[in-house]
């Protein structure tokens, strides 16, 4: 794996993570436009690394192993994940420290209005009561932690998937052909 490729790959989904999230905090859209910033993110996760998997393999000539994609997939996302996340909590933290409570208040309009026809008002406030601690845990330096382990493990397993599915080996050599062929022909002697 080339470190430079990994890290071209990293910084590239880090600048548009960064730029999904500032939409994000920027846009006041409502949960719709939160569901299409979503999916703009997890399109990003998956085609990005797809972009360098491609190109890495052209570089190598039109093949590349299980573990140099796995690699250069799994680095640059935790590189990518790492920078987003130290951004996400300098934005939170330094410049518009009200983030956490605009998200917190429309995540419980949404989640209440939702709630009104098909529940109880004590299995409401129970509900709500979990979720606002959820969201201010999510916010904290701790929280914003536990949240990218959860997307390592993500990153991890979406590298194996990659991994699996973009490798290609080159062909056998012509002489290994021929010891293969010559070994079903010939079978050891019992």
């Amino acid at each position: 794996m080339n470190r430079n490729t990994a890290v071209r790959l990293g910084v590239s989904y880090a600048i548009v993570s960064i730029i999904i999230f500032l939409l994000q905090a920027l846009l006041d859209g409502g949960m719709a436009v939160k569901l299409l910033l979503g999916l703009a993110a997890l399109a990003t996760v998956i085609a990005i690394p797809i972009i360098f998997i491609r190109k890495n393999r052209m570089d190598l000539g039109g093949y590349i192993s299980f573990w140099a994609v796995f690699k250069l997939t799994f680095t640059g996302l935790l590189i990518g994940g790492v920078i987003s996340t130290v951004f996400s909590l300098a934005y939170i933290t330094y410049i518009d420290q009200d983030y956490p409570e605009k998200v917190l208040v429309q995540a419980l309009e949404s989640q209440k209005k939702f709630m009104q026809s098909t529940m109880s008002r004590d299995q409401m406030e129970e509900i709500m009561q979990e979720t606002e601690e959820s969201i201010v845990d999510g916010f904290t330096p701790v929280g914003m932690a536990k949240t990218f382990m959860w997307y390592a493990l993500f990153y991890l397993v979406l590298s194996l998937i990659f991994a699996a599915f973009m490798k290609k080996d080159p062909p056998p050599t012509h002489g290994s052909e021929l010891t293969d062929s010559a070994a079903e022909t010939n079978p050891p002697c019992a």
